[in-house]
């Protein structure tokens, strides 16, 4: 009886100690003394219980099963929608628990309480934007940058979903182009944008990639690669090693730019919304204008 109640999963308390004083009453009975078909009976009416109360158990063990399964899956999926929505959201959460944590006030929490939910809400909806990536098709104006004429971002986007659900191994290069701004404020932003397209046909000529280069944003120029994030890597740094220069004809005179640049290798994952966030964080940690620069390679 004591290893039956040590190792017996309880389920409801009020059945398990009804259960109990049953078998106990079945157990001390078996002292007294009784006729062989009484003591039949009893045995037989303990091992009904025992039946009975297997199934309950069995029965409340499915029943917790389906709940562990449904909790895991709710986590597995906030967790890639927190993945899709980047570290900001991730910060402010942080935040937000941290507020919670920190006060008792009933007007505070409810004021938690609500930015909680309207940062959920956010995270959902950056998750369901990616959700269809691979499905979507881009066409007319949409297929070019109107200021650099590389392929655009929407078209990067599909180029990426459609080399992760390839299953070959394959890697995202993103180059940050330095001294973009400063060419833009001190001669224009055409200058910007000869700069950026002639860099971008420098890389096609020097690196062996799949397709034309796609401006991801500001200076970021992103290119796709088969292959492993080592061989990428190899390639990328031997042929950015050396120092590239553009002669650009002003108005009133000629002017010779350095160029330099900055870039990491993704390599491509099965679900290509985390590749994007992870080329985003990428971009905002290289400092890309209008964001805060917070390391450099």
């Amino acid at each position: 009886m004591d290893g039956i109640s040590r190792y017996s999963l309880k389920g409801d308390v009020e059945e398990f100690r009804k259960f109990r004083s049953q078998m106990q009453h079945i157990l001390e009975s078996l002292d007294e003394d009784r006729l062989p078909h009484e003591v039949y009976d009893s045995a037989e009416h303990a091992v009904g219980l025992l039946k009975d109360y297997g199934h309950r158990t069995s029965k409340r063990l499915g029943q917790q099963s389906i709940e562990l399964h449904a909790v895991i899956k709710m986590l597995f999926d906030t967790f890639r929608e927190l993945a899709i929505a980047g570290p900001e959201k991730m910060l402010r959460l942080q935040e937000l628990g941290g507020a919670l944590a920190s006060t008792s006030d009933g007007e505070k929490l409810a004021q938690c309480k609500l930015k909680l939910a309207e940062c959920l809400d956010e995270i959902r909806q950056e998750a369901e934007r990616f959700k269809n990536v691979g499905g979507r098709t881009v066409s007319g104006d949409a297929r070019k940058d109107r200021l650099t004429g590389l392929e655009s971002r929407e078209v990067a986007e599909v180029a990426l979903a459609k080399a992760c659900a390839a299953k070959t191994p394959g890697c995202a290069i993103v180059i940050i182009i330095d001294r973009i701004a400063v060419y833009n404020v001190r001669f224009g932003r055409a200058v910007g944008d000869k700069v950026l397209q002639f860099f971008a046909d420098y890389l096609v000529q020097s690196l062996p990639m799949e397709g034309q280069p796609f401006r991801w944003s500001g200076p970021a120029v992103l290119m796709l690669r088969p292959g492993t994030a080592e061989q990428a890597t190899s390639i990328v740094r031997r042929v950015l090693e050396q120092p590239v220069e553009y002669e650009v004809e002003l108005a009133e005179r000629t002017i010779l730019l350095p160029i330099a640049a900055r870039w990491e290798v993704v390599p491509l994952m099965s679900d290509p919304r985390l590749v994007v966030n992870k080329i985003d964080s990428i971009v905002a940690f290289h400092g890309v204008p209008g964001q805060s620069r917070t390391r450099e390679r």
